[in-house]
Protein backbone atom coordinates (compact mmCIF):
# COMPACT_ATOMS: atom_id res chain seq x y z
CA UNK A 1 0.00 0.00 0.00
CA UNK A 2 1.33 3.66 -1.09
CA UNK A 3 0.97 5.00 2.51
CA UNK A 4 2.66 2.52 4.13
CA UNK A 5 5.98 2.37 1.68
CA UNK A 6 6.22 6.35 1.94
CA UNK A 7 5.67 6.24 5.34
CA UNK A 8 8.80 3.85 5.82
CA UNK A 9 10.82 6.09 3.08
CA UNK A 10 10.25 8.58 5.46
CA UNK A 11 11.09 7.38 8.55
CA UNK A 12 14.00 5.68 7.07
CA UNK A 13 15.37 9.00 6.13
CA UNK A 14 14.72 10.09 9.71
CA UNK A 15 16.81 7.53 11.13
CA UNK A 16 13.79 5.59 13.02
CA UNK A 17 15.27 2.17 14.16
CA UNK A 18 12.25 0.32 12.87
CA UNK A 19 10.90 2.18 9.86
CA UNK A 20 8.92 -0.84 9.01
CA UNK A 21 7.29 -1.88 12.45
CA UNK A 22 6.90 1.38 13.51
CA UNK A 23 5.27 2.14 10.46
CA UNK A 24 2.90 -1.06 10.15
CA UNK A 25 1.80 -0.37 14.10
CA UNK A 26 1.09 3.43 13.45
CA UNK A 27 -0.77 1.82 10.58
CA UNK A 28 -2.83 -0.16 12.35
CA UNK A 29 -3.74 2.21 14.82
CA UNK A 30 -4.72 4.92 12.48
CA UNK A 31 -7.11 2.60 10.92
CA UNK A 32 -9.14 1.40 13.99
CA UNK A 33 -9.31 4.80 14.50
CA UNK A 34 -10.80 4.94 11.12
CA UNK A 35 -12.87 2.15 11.31
CA UNK A 36 -15.09 4.91 13.03
CA UNK A 37 -16.02 6.95 10.29
CA UNK A 38 -18.63 6.49 7.73
CA UNK A 39 -16.41 5.51 4.55
CA UNK A 40 -16.07 1.76 3.76
CA UNK A 41 -12.42 0.79 3.88
CA UNK A 42 -9.97 -2.16 3.99
CA UNK A 43 -6.45 -2.65 4.39
CA UNK A 44 -5.65 -2.14 0.63
CA UNK A 45 -8.01 1.15 0.32
CA UNK A 46 -7.77 2.79 4.03
CA UNK A 47 -10.75 5.93 3.75
CA UNK A 48 -9.50 9.53 4.11
CA UNK A 49 -9.79 9.57 8.42
CA UNK A 50 -7.39 6.73 8.29
CA UNK A 51 -4.77 8.84 6.13
CA UNK A 52 -5.18 11.67 7.35
CA UNK A 53 -4.57 10.15 10.95
CA UNK A 54 -1.65 7.79 9.82
CA UNK A 55 0.32 11.07 8.02
CA UNK A 56 0.34 13.06 11.10
CA UNK A 57 1.22 10.11 12.91
CA UNK A 58 4.11 9.52 10.73
CA UNK A 59 4.86 13.17 11.13
CA UNK A 60 5.01 13.01 14.85
CA UNK A 61 7.39 9.59 14.43
CA UNK A 62 9.87 11.63 12.07
CA UNK A 63 9.82 14.08 15.04
CA UNK A 64 10.89 11.46 17.21
CA UNK A 65 7.79 11.07 19.29
CA UNK A 66 7.96 7.64 20.48
CA UNK A 67 5.17 5.36 18.87
CA UNK A 68 3.31 4.68 22.87
CA UNK A 69 2.82 8.43 23.11
CA UNK A 70 1.42 8.41 19.81
CA UNK A 71 -0.71 5.80 19.81
CA UNK A 72 -1.93 6.35 23.93
CA UNK A 73 -0.81 2.97 24.86
CA UNK A 74 2.39 0.77 25.26
CA UNK A 75 2.92 -2.99 25.95
CA UNK A 76 4.76 -3.71 29.20
CA UNK A 77 5.24 -7.37 31.01
CA UNK A 78 1.65 -8.57 30.67
CA UNK A 79 -0.92 -5.31 30.07
CA UNK A 80 -0.92 -2.39 27.77
CA UNK A 81 -0.48 0.62 29.47
CA UNK A 82 -1.79 4.09 28.97
CA UNK A 83 1.05 6.48 28.59
CA UNK A 84 1.22 10.21 28.09
CA UNK A 85 3.91 13.14 27.23
CA UNK A 86 3.69 13.85 31.26
CA UNK A 87 5.54 10.14 32.11
CA UNK A 88 8.59 8.62 30.51
CA UNK A 89 8.21 5.85 27.86
CA UNK A 90 8.04 2.29 29.66
CA UNK A 91 11.16 0.87 28.79
CA UNK A 92 11.53 -3.07 27.78
CA UNK A 93 14.25 -3.68 30.04
CA UNK A 94 12.35 -2.20 32.87
CA UNK A 95 10.82 -5.82 32.83
CA UNK A 96 13.87 -7.28 34.27
CA UNK A 97 12.97 -5.25 37.49
CA UNK A 98 9.84 -6.55 37.43
CA UNK A 99 11.34 -10.46 37.27
CA UNK A 100 13.71 -9.60 39.42
CA UNK A 101 11.20 -8.51 41.67
CA UNK A 102 8.68 -11.18 41.38
CA UNK A 103 11.21 -13.41 42.19
CA UNK A 104 10.91 -12.10 46.18
CA UNK A 105 9.02 -12.56 48.41
CA UNK A 106 6.44 -9.68 49.25
CA UNK A 107 3.15 -7.96 50.51
CA UNK A 108 3.64 -4.33 50.36
CA UNK A 109 5.88 -2.58 47.76
CA UNK A 110 6.92 1.04 47.43
CA UNK A 111 7.51 2.38 43.71
CA UNK A 112 9.47 5.32 43.55
CA UNK A 113 8.88 7.96 40.53
CA UNK A 114 6.23 5.49 39.48
CA UNK A 115 5.55 7.29 35.77
CA UNK A 116 2.73 5.22 34.52
CA UNK A 117 2.54 3.13 37.19
CA UNK A 118 3.52 0.20 35.07
CA UNK A 119 6.29 -1.40 37.39
CA UNK A 120 3.85 -1.15 40.72
CA UNK A 121 0.68 -2.17 38.48
CA UNK A 122 2.98 -5.24 37.09
CA UNK A 123 4.13 -6.13 40.61
CA UNK A 124 0.46 -6.19 42.01
CA UNK A 125 -1.62 -7.96 39.42
CA UNK A 126 0.97 -10.43 39.59
CA UNK A 127 0.86 -11.06 43.94
CA UNK A 128 -3.57 -10.70 44.31
CA UNK A 129 -2.45 -10.21 48.21
CA UNK A 130 0.14 -7.62 47.87
CA UNK A 131 -0.63 -3.81 48.47
CA UNK A 132 1.55 -1.15 47.41
CA UNK A 133 2.36 2.62 47.09
CA UNK A 134 3.56 4.59 43.80
CA UNK A 135 4.99 8.22 44.44
CA UNK A 136 5.54 10.50 42.07
CA UNK A 137 6.90 14.10 42.07
CA UNK A 138 4.68 14.67 39.05
CA UNK A 139 0.52 15.03 39.73
CA UNK A 140 -0.39 14.66 36.17
CA UNK A 141 1.94 11.45 36.75
CA UNK A 142 0.05 10.01 39.80
CA UNK A 143 -3.18 10.81 37.77
CA UNK A 144 -1.80 8.28 35.21
CA UNK A 145 -0.73 5.37 37.47
CA UNK A 146 -4.03 5.15 38.79
CA UNK A 147 -6.20 5.37 35.55
CA UNK A 148 -4.03 2.24 34.16
CA UNK A 149 -4.69 0.99 38.44
CA UNK A 150 -8.41 0.91 37.74
CA UNK A 151 -8.29 -0.87 34.32
CA UNK A 152 -5.94 -3.32 35.37
CA UNK A 153 -8.08 -3.94 38.43
CA UNK A 154 -5.97 -3.10 41.34
CA UNK A 155 -6.27 0.53 42.23
CA UNK A 156 -8.24 -0.61 45.84
CA UNK A 157 -4.30 -2.24 46.60
CA UNK A 158 -2.89 0.71 45.31
CA UNK A 159 -2.09 3.98 47.51
CA UNK A 160 -0.02 7.15 45.78
CA UNK A 161 1.59 9.77 47.23
CA UNK A 162 3.03 13.12 45.79
CA UNK A 163 6.43 13.03 46.86
CA UNK A 164 10.00 14.34 46.40
CA UNK A 165 11.48 10.37 46.62
CA UNK A 166 10.91 9.60 50.48
CA UNK A 167 9.67 13.22 51.37
CA UNK A 168 5.89 12.03 51.96
CA UNK A 169 6.51 8.33 52.50
CA UNK A 170 5.14 7.07 55.42
CA UNK A 171 4.70 2.99 56.56
CA UNK A 172 6.78 -0.14 56.67
CA UNK A 173 7.35 -1.60 52.96
CA UNK A 174 8.92 -5.17 52.28
CA UNK A 175 10.20 -4.42 48.85
CA UNK A 176 11.18 -0.80 47.27
CA UNK A 177 11.74 -0.56 43.72
CA UNK A 178 12.59 2.31 41.68
CA UNK A 179 13.76 2.89 37.61
CA UNK A 180 14.99 6.36 37.33
CA UNK A 181 16.45 7.47 34.34
CA UNK A 182 20.11 8.73 34.15
CA UNK A 183 21.05 10.72 31.68
CA UNK A 184 25.17 11.32 31.82
CA UNK A 185 25.84 13.15 28.47
CA UNK A 186 25.74 16.86 28.10
CA UNK A 187 25.54 17.06 31.31
CA UNK A 188 24.89 20.89 32.51
CA UNK A 189 25.00 20.10 36.02
CA UNK A 190 22.41 21.29 38.32
CA UNK A 191 23.09 23.34 41.89
CA UNK A 192 20.49 22.89 43.50
CA UNK A 193 21.05 19.18 42.30
CA UNK A 194 17.33 19.01 41.82
CA UNK A 195 15.21 15.66 42.61
CA UNK A 196 13.16 15.60 39.15
CA UNK A 197 10.96 12.27 39.66
CA UNK A 198 9.58 11.02 36.14
CA UNK A 199 10.22 14.09 34.21
CA UNK A 200 13.91 15.00 34.09
CA UNK A 201 14.20 18.13 31.86
CA UNK A 202 11.96 20.06 35.08
CA UNK A 203 14.45 22.49 37.01
CA UNK A 204 14.76 26.01 38.27
CA UNK A 205 18.30 26.58 37.59
CA UNK A 206 17.42 25.59 33.99
CA UNK A 207 19.93 22.85 33.97
CA UNK A 208 19.98 20.67 30.62
CA UNK A 209 19.35 17.99 32.44
CA UNK A 210 19.35 17.77 36.79
CA UNK A 211 21.62 15.13 39.05
CA UNK A 212 19.11 12.67 40.07
CA UNK A 213 20.29 12.91 43.82
CA UNK A 214 18.72 9.77 45.42
CA UNK A 215 18.73 9.87 49.41
CA UNK A 216 19.68 6.79 51.40
CA UNK A 217 16.03 5.69 52.34
CA UNK A 218 14.97 6.11 56.17
CA UNK A 219 14.89 3.11 58.45
CA UNK A 220 12.19 1.95 57.00
CA UNK A 221 11.15 -1.62 59.70
CA UNK A 222 10.39 -3.94 56.82
CA UNK A 223 13.77 -3.38 54.34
Amino acid sequence: MRARRLAEKALTKAGVADPRGDARRLFDWAYGIGENAPENQNRDAPNDMTLETFEIAISDRVARKPVSQIIGRRAFWRHDFEVTSEVLDPRPETETLVEAALSEPFTRVLDLGTGSGCIAISLLADRPKAIGLATDIESAALSLAMRNAERLGVSKRLDTAQSNWFDEVLGDFDLIVSNPILRQANWRTCSQKCVTGSRARRCPTKATVCRLTVPSPPEYAGI
